[in-house]
């Protein structure tokens, strides 16, 4: 069979196909895999971080896990709720290292700002765009994490609590929590620093969202045979 006729039969895979794939060494399907989380995970960092670096770093920490763990990987009909709980993890790890303390951190009770990550966001958008994503880096960090997967990644409750190890209901309570923050802080940010009102939440979606990159530039990690 022709290469472009594999390459076709493997990207028209699921997840867990190509996971069991990879598993017995199909080194193909475990790029595929990688390929369908790479820019998701890319995202996932890039405003939570302070730098670029930071972010390719943590990009690059997440993908080795995951080929370290392919073994112990739930056949999950999503492979990347798996891949974003361990991006979550690597994060985790980040913001105790930045905060150069030794016992655990409760992310609902810091921002990443208080953490260590800084103010500014670094992606460039349009200054309405900014206010969000600098409002959202002011909130507590588990509720920044669930916005951005509720509105960059377009995840439902039960989505994103497969991949933050919660139940729908819980996610449920945070993203309205994230929102109501999100909101006095943008009303925060308004008085401050300009006379522009703030923008409607029915906004925040697309206006989040269309900040992101839909795609990353960057050469994905090949798994390993």
């Amino acid at each position: 069979m022709r290469r472009a006729a594999v390459s076709s039969i493997i990207a028209a895979m699921d997840d867990a196909d190509l996971l069991q794939r990879w598993r017995d060494g199909d080194g193909a399907s475990g790029n595929q895999l990688f390929e369908r989380c790479f820019a998701p995970i890319f995202r996932f960092f890039v405003n939570k971080t302070r730098s670029l670096a930071d972010t390719e770093e943590l990009t690059q920490s997440t993908f080795i896990a995951l080929m370290s763990a392919r073994e112990s990987a739930p056949a999950r009909s999503s492979f990347l709720t798996y891949a974003l709980g361990v991006a979550n993890h690597v994060l985790r790890h980040y913001y105790r290292d930045l905060t150069h303390e030794p016992e655990a951190i409760d992310p609902l009770a810091s921002s990443i700002v208080a953490l260590g990550a800084g103010a500014h966001t670094l992606l460039a958008c349009a200054e309405t765009q900014q206010r969000l994503l600098v409002a959202l880096r002011e909130i507590p960090a588990e509720l920044q994490i669930v916005l951005e997967l509720y509105y960059v990644e377009g995840l439902d409750a039960a989505a994103i609590g497969e991949a933050l190890g919660l139940a729908a209901d819980p996610v449920r309570s945070r993203i309205q929590r994230g929102r109501d923050q999100l909101r006095a802080r943008l009303d925060e940010i308004a008085r401050g620093e300009s006379d522009t009102p703030p923008p409607d939440a029915d906004s925040w979606g697309e206006l989040i969202r269309s900040a992101f990159p839909a795609r990353i530039l960057s050469t994905a990690f090949a798994a390993q045979q």
